[in-house]
């Protein structure tokens, strides 16, 4: 499939997907994603279907079977889709459904509002770690799922106002469970840790939302703290111990993670710093993840 494949018609085949596949056994979650072949990711884009595992398809009757391909008709021509058949391993216990570290937040009247990009557990319960801009600073309200605005779960924590990170904790709802993967993450990532000096223009990895992949980046600087952000309600607020890329993200990116060329997750993702006087993108901004998840665990 080429690389440019229209976005409509990506999205179109991922509502095709989701309609067919969801209910088939052994299958978790139907997502967007770019291909990857030997370890290395593409730019041509597929429908990513999670499983429990694999399973032989001689064994498989007819109608549980994932189709290599996906076709459909749309702008009056005729699109195949790549399908890939991810195995994550034991299905999870749920009822709701699950939420993929990664996946896309909403609140009312702000769709969507930003991103997953860690996991943990708080007093036996699992959490969801975000940008706290992303649910409102300072905001103990509920958080819902972007794709069919389900209650996901409840702010119970933010870390700015005492520590000044951008950062906060979603409680999730009785019943969702979520799955700690990001797409094209290696498995079983490093846990967080500190930036260190000789970062310093390195090569790490932003997760983009909207793309379903990450993207190579230069690490900058670190602990910037003289960068003031502007809200969309106009709320003007500057989070500390910011890490600066290259300007990779967009609106709606807000929460994402950011990995060092060791693969190690460094960066919370707070925003696009543009030139205050022509708009142009200079950085995209993260709050350290370790002093963020601090605030928010101690």
């Amino acid at each position: 499939m080429p690389g440019k494949t229209p976005r409509s018609v990506l999205l179109a085949a991922l509502d095709e997907a989701r309609e067919r596949l969801l209910g088939l056994p052994g299958v978790l979650a139907v997502g967007l994603a770019r291909r990857q072949r030997r370890g290395r990711w593409g730019t041509a884009h597929v429908i990513a279907v999670y499983v429990v595992e694999k399973q032989d398809l001689a064994v498989l009757a007819e109608a549980h079977r994932i189709p290599r391909r996906l076709h459909l008709h749309l702008r009056g021509r005729a699109w195949e889709v790549p399908v890939d058949v991810i195995a994550l391993g034991g299905e999870p216990g749920r009822t709701h459904g699950i939420v993929a570290v990664g996946g896309l937040l909403a609140l009312p009247g702000l769709d969507p509002a930003g991103a997953v990009s860690w996991t943990v557990d708080v007093g036996g319960a699992r959490a969801l770690v975000t940008a706290e801009h992303v649910v409102g600073l300072g905001a103990r309200g509920p958080v819902y799922t972007h794709t069919d605005h389900l209650l996901l779960g409840q702010v119970v924590r933010t870390a700015y106002a005492e520590k000044g990170h951008d950062a906060a904790l979603v409680r999730l709802e009785e019943g969702w469970t979520c799955i700690p993967a990001l797409v094209g993450a290696p498995a079983g990532l490093p846990p967080p840790r500190p930036v260190r000096d000789t970062d310093t223009g390195t090569r790490g990895r932003v997760f983009l939302p909207f793309e379903g992949a990450f993207v190579d980046v230069t690490l900058r600087s670190f602990k910037v703290t003289s960068l003031p952000f502007r809200l969309r309600d106009g709320t003007t607020f500057q989070p500390r111990d910011l890490v600066l890329t290259d300007p990779v993200t967009r609106p709606g990116d807000s929460g994402t993670v950011l990995l060092a060329r060791d693969g190690s997750p460094v960066g919370l993702l707070t925003g696009l710093y543009v030139d205050p006087r022509t708009g142009a993108p200079l950085f995209s901004c993260f709050t350290e993840l370790l002093p963020a998840l601090s605030s928010l665990l101690g």
